[in-house]
């Protein structure tokens, strides 16, 4: 089957040529025009069985004009000029109800030189897959699911793509890219008679065909082995202390309250407490944090941001001190900044590893709960949560005792990344979109139920 996309590079950017010439036309001060297309093929299975393999076709085109200072935006889902110009005309229709706004602005040819190719994004070998061999990797993926009766996944997907995003704007402003991707996600839990551990999910992606099957392979025995782990219960502790974050936890629990007060966006709208906090001590001496756009392992990994700048490698903090918020070119207008081509970003995070072993960080206290899932609520402005550990275990005098159950925690996300103890070495990517290590902290209240 081939996997080539139905609409081409040169015909999507001369329909976006066409379309700045009509912002003009429309009398618009400016304009900015987002396509993608979009070639997939997606197989489905639940309860064990294939129920749905489709191939879609997709087009997206997103308009934004400013007008007399004010936007309007429209979109549509194909290639069409006449479409396009009856999008652009209802956005600029649009506009003339907005409210004024003088520091509305696009990205210009100066600032956004031509973005440089990522050759790893695309991998021409998937443009004429054959669907069979994806069938076989997934059937092979069940035949480890369902080598123990114990297992029970609800359902297991795989994606096999080829994207084209273009994006235009009447400032000359003109980038492209292209993409391949494998993707892949699974849901499901393990029952030992009356023993029935918690619903548990992962995913992962790879751009290229050549990593595919190894790395879903990887993936799937290492959710199998979790969920199997997840049988064997204990009772939690209640306690008040240091309990160990898994990256995925991490990620919930303390990284999205630092993207958040790092927003140029919240900076703008007051909502940030690191607006004047550059160059400042804002964490723990152990957090250093890099967004690489350029990443190969990285599901964002991109060339171009939402504005058109080309993107950049940009260090965010560096051990505890904050070094830079994200900018796209609006806020950065509104602050009197520059953007550093953060417009949808991050795109690629990676927390840098510490010189502890997860094995010392077990070690780290006669009795520590290891939270691999955090399910609740954080306030990103007070920094407060509360909710259910999830998926996670207790450790006494380094070893693994079991699976605590769903487990209520809570605590505040700037204490923890100020209390913040001890980082492993080893790293775990998470979803595509971040690499983390675990993480000790201290100030952790854990109630377990019947305690």
């Amino acid at each position: 089957m081939n996997f080539d996309l139905a609409v081409t590079q040169g015909e999507l950017k001369q329909l976006l040529i066409e379309g700045m010439s009509l912002v003009e036309k429309k009398n618009c001060d400016a304009g900015k025009l987002v396509a993608t297309a979009e070639r997939e093929f997606r197989i489905v299975v639940e309860n064990g069985e294939f129920t749905l393999a489709q191939l879609t076709n997709s087009q997206d085109i997103g308009v934004l004009v400013h007008k007399d200072d004010k936007k309007g935006s429209a979109s549509l889902n194909s290639a069409s000029l006449s479409e396009l110009e009856n999008a652009i005309a209802e956005a600029s229709s649009l506009a003339s109800f907005s409210l004024a706004d003088p520091y509305l602005t696009l990205a210009t040819s100066a600032e956004a030189s031509q973005a440089p190719s990522l050759e790893f994004l695309c991998d021409p070998s998937i443009y004429q897959i054959d669907v069979s061999a994806i069938e076989c990797a997934a059937r092979s993926a069940l035949d480890i699911l369902s080598s123990d009766k114990r297992l029970c996944v609800d359902r297991f997907e795989i994606g096999v793509g080829s994207s084209l995003h273009q994006l235009a704007n009447t400032n000359g402003v003109s980038q492209q890219e292209v993409q391949t991707t494998i993707d892949w996600s699974y849901l499901g839990m393990a029952r030992d008679g009356s023993l029935v551990s918690g619903m548990d999910y992962d995913s992962g992606f790879c751009f290229s065909l050549n990593d595919f099957e190894n790395k879903l392979l990887k993936d799937i025995r290492e959710f199998k082995e979790r969920l199997l782990d997840s049988l064997n219960l204990v009772q939690a502790p209640s306690y008040q202390g240091k309990v160990l974050l898994s990256p995925r936890a991490f990620d919930d629990l303390i990284l999205g309250t630092m993207l958040f007060h790092a927003s140029g966006r919240k900076i703008m709208d007051g909502k940030s407490r690191w607006g004047q906090s550059v160059n400042q001590k804002v964490c723990s001496d152990l957090f250093t944090i890099v967004d690489n756009p350029h990443n190969k392992d990285m599901s964002g990994s991109t060339s171009y941001d939402g504005d058109g700048l080309p993107t950049r490698q940009k260090t965010l903090i560096k051990n505890g001190v904050l070094l830079d918020h994200l900018y796209d070119c609006y806020s950065a207008k509104r602050l009197g900044k520059v953007s550093n081509a953060s417009s949808g970003g991050p795109f690629g995070l990676q927390v840098t590893a510490g010189n502890c072993s997860k094995e010392q960080l077990f070690s780290s206290a006669p009795e520590i709960v290891f939270i691999e899932r955090f399910s609740g609520n954080v306030d990103p402005l007070t920094g407060d949560f509360s909710g259910v550990a999830k998926n996670s275990y207790l450790y006494r005098d380094g070893k693994r005792l079991g699976a605590i159950g769903e487990t209520m925690i809570a605590g505040n996300s700037f204490d923890l990344m100020n209390q913040t103890l001890a980082v492993s070495e080893e790293t775990q990517l998470v979803d595509g979109n971040l690499i983390a290590p675990t993480i000790l902290v201290d100030g952790v209240s854990v109630s377990a139920a019947n305690a």
